[in-house]
């Protein structure tokens, strides 16, 4: 029987972002997105974003 004691799971991040940042940003991508939101509420991305915006790590 393995005895090593068990690490806790870490806690998910999107992008590494914090929950703040990430609340901050939504607005900004939904806003994006807007213009291929369908009727059914849905999303349809065929090739539509050209960037991807990230944050490289510090140091």
């Amino acid at each position: 029987m393995d005895r090593r004691p068990r690490r806790r799971p870490r806690e998910r991040r999107p992008a590494g972002e914090d929950p703040a940042t990430v609340a901050d940003l939504a607005p900004v991508v939904l806003a994006a997105a807007a213009p291929y939101r369908r009727a059914d509420g849905s999303y349809l991305f065929r090739n539509a974003f050209r960037w991807a915006v990230g944050r490289a790590p510090a140091g």
